[in-house]
């Protein structure tokens, strides 16, 4: 399997210049809006939504943003043209639609070392954060970012202190 080099930000054209905050900060901001209307609905079924409602609801997106520090490379970046490709020809929702706009501003990474437990799936997967306590955007309360999964890709049951 031959490791993808491309760099997503590279990859989509994006250089992020001193333009580029606000447009980050606009597209990360409408994910958020997105990701509130789905939760929203399903906060009776887990009362732990709540808490992240309310976190996200609190997020001051005006704070600054940082370039995005991406791991040089990041293997799993190679399935992005099928999600592309996916939710143009799909109806699938604003919040595919939404996620897919801030790929670009995503510090991207494989998240996990090789190892293992890890073989079967780690140049599979791959880890974009947007909101956390080291940026791009900085909170102190909450973590949003994306998980980019490729297609026939078993992720084995794991645990680990966030809700997801």
């Amino acid at each position: 399997m031959r490791p993808c080099r491309m760099h997503i930000h590279r990859w989509q054209g994006l250089s992020i210049g001193s333009e580029r905050p606000s447009v980050a900060a606009e597209r990360i901001g409408r994910l958020v809006q997105e990701l509130v209307n789905d939760l929203a609905w399903r906060k009776s079924a887990s009362p732990e939504l709540s808490a992240v409602l309310a976190a996200l609801n609190s997020l001051d997106l005006a704070e600054g943003f940082a370039a995005p520090q991406s791991d040089p490379i990041v293997p799993g970046l190679r399935h992005i043209p099928a999600v592309i490709e996916q939710v143009s020809s799909e109806s699938s929702g604003s919040l595919p639609e939404a996620a897919l706009a801030t790929a670009g501003y995503a510090a991207w990474s494989t998240f996990y070392a090789r190892s293992e437990w890890s073989d079967a799936f780690v140049d599979d997967i791959a880890v974009g954060v947007l909101i956390s306590p080291n940026g791009p955007l900085v909170s102190s309360s909450v973590i949003v970012g994306l998980f980019l999964q490729g297609s026939y890709t078993s992720y084995p049951a794991h645990a680990h202190p966030a809700a997801e």
